[in-house]
C-alpha cells in the first residue's frame, strides 16, 4: 500500500505527523509498532525508512534477528572475560591462603620464596586442582607441593616437635615428614591408663610431655620419660597388651595407628628392620626381667624360711639355756626343776 505525499517529506516523518497517513487501524498499529522496535533497538530515532505495513513487518524481524546475534556475541564476549577474571580471583585467593600459611608458619625467606614460586608454576600450568578451594587448610596446602618441597616444610614448621622425639635422629627427611602427617595428638591426665594390659594393639605412642610407669603383670616395672615411644610390639607382632602404661603426670603424646605404621614400614623397609629388632630385644628384655624377678622370688622365699628355722633354733636355745639355770639352780635348793619352771611360767 503506497502512502500518499510520503515520499518527498522523509525528513518529516514522525509519528505525530505520518499517523494520518495510514487509512487503517491495522496499518497504524504495525507502524506504531515499527517505530517503537526501530526506537528500542536504535535502528532509527523516530524516522520511519519502511513505509509500507510490509516492509515494516520484514524491517521488524530483521532488527530482531540481529538484536539477538548481537546480544549472543556480546553474552558470549561477556561469559569468556568472567571466567578469566574469576580464574583470576581464584589465584589471588588461593595465594593470599599461601601467603598467610607462610607468615604463621614463620617460614624463612628462601623457603617461602620456593613455595610462592611452586605455586606460581602451578597456576601457570592450569592446574584446577590447586584452585578448588579457597579456604585456609594447612593439610591441603602441604598435600598440593611436591614431596620433596613439602617435607622440607613439614621438617621446618614440626622442628620442635622432632627435636623431642630421639627416634627420627637419622631417619631421612620423607620418612619424618610421612611421619609427621600421620600423627594423632593426645592428652592423658595422670593416673590414667595410656595402654591397658590385655587390650588390643592398635596404636603406637610417643611420649612428647610427662611421665609414665610401666606395669608388668599388675606391678611397676620402670618408668618412661619424655623422647621414648612405646606400643610398637604389640603393632608390629600381633596379639594382645602384655604390658600396661600409666601416666604418672600429664602426659601428651602422638599417636601413630596400626594401619599407618604398617603403611610406614612397608614403604621405609630399614625403619621397620630397626623397629623389628629394638621390639624383638624389648621382647628378650622382659623375659630376662620376669625369670630374674621369678628367681629373686624364690630366693626371697628360701631366705624367709631360713630366717624362721633360725627363729625356732633361736627359740628352742633360749629354752635350753633357761632349763639349764633352772636344773642348775635346784641342784643347790634340791627342789625340782621342772616344778620351779612351771612356778615361773605361771607367774
Amino acid at each position: 500500500m503506497e502512502v500518499p505525499h510520503v515520499r518527498e517529506h522523509t525528513h518529516l516523518l514522525t509519528l505525530p505527523i505520518f499517523w494520518n497517513y495510514y487509512p487503517s487501524l491495522s496499518a497504524k498499529y504495525v507502524a506504531a509498532l515499527y517505530w517503537s522496535f526501530s526506537t528500542l533497538t536504535t535502528v532509527g530515532y523516530g524516522d520511519f525508512s519502511a513505509r509500507t505495513p510490509a516492509e515494516q513487518l520484514y524491517s521488524m524481524v530483521m532488527m530482531l534477528l540481529g538484536v539477538s546475534w548481537y546480544a549472543y556475541i556480546v553474552s558470549s564476549m561477556s561469559t569468556i572475560m568472567s571466567s578469566f577474571d574469576r580464574q583470576n580471583k581464584a589465584i589471588r585467593e588461593k595465594m593470599h591462603c599461601v601467603n598467610a600459611f607462610i607468615h604463621d608458619a614463620k617460614l624463612p625467606s628462601d623457603m617461602a620464596s620456593t613455595v610462592r614460586k611452586f605455586y606460581e608454576f602451578a597456576f601457570n600450568s592450569n592446574n584446577k586442582v590447586l584452585l578448588s578451594s579457597s579456604q585456609y587448610d594447612a593439610d591441603a596446602l602441604l598435600e598440593e607441593l611436591s614431596s620433596s618441597l613439602r617435607a622440607e616444610v613439614l621438617l621446618y614448621v614440626e622442628k620442635d616437635l622432632i627435636a623431642k622425639i630421639p627416634f627420627f635422629k637419622g631417619k631421612i627427611p620423607q620418612f619424618v615428614a610421612d611421619c609427621i602427617t600421620m600423627f594423632q595428638p593426645m592428652v592423658y591426665q595422670d593416673g590414667d591408663f595410656i595402654i591397658k594390659e590385655g587390650s588390643a594393639a592398635d596404636e603406637m605412642y610417643f611420649l612428647i610431655k610427662g611421665r609414665a610407669s610401666v606395669y608388668y603383670g599388675g606391678k611397676k616395672q620402670v618408668t618412661i620419660v619424655e623422647g621414648a615411644y612405646f606400643g610398637e610390639i604389640g603393632c608390629i607382632m600381633g596379639g594382645i597388651r602384655r604390658a600396661g602404661i600409666k601416666a604418672i603426670t600429664v602426659c601428651e603424646l602422638q599417636a601413630l595407628s596400626r594401619r599407618n605404621l604398617n603403611i610406614l614400614l612397608g614403604e621405609y623397609p630399614d625403619v621397620g628392620e630397626e623397629l623389628k629388632r629394638i621390639a624383638r630385644d624389648r621382647i628378650r628384655t622382659v623375659k630376662t626381667s620376669t625369670q630374674q624377678q621369678k628367681q629373686v622370688a624364690g630366693i626371697r622365699k628360701m631366705l624367709k624360711a631360713r630366717e624362721k628355722k633360725v627363729r625356732k633354733a633361736d627359740e628352742q636355745f633360749r629354752f635350753c639355756a633357761r632349763f639349764s639355770y633352772v636344773t642348775s639352780f635346784a641342784s643347790h635348793t634340791h627342789r625340782c626343776p621342772w616344778e620351779g619352771y612351771q612356778r615361773r611360767q605361771s607367774h
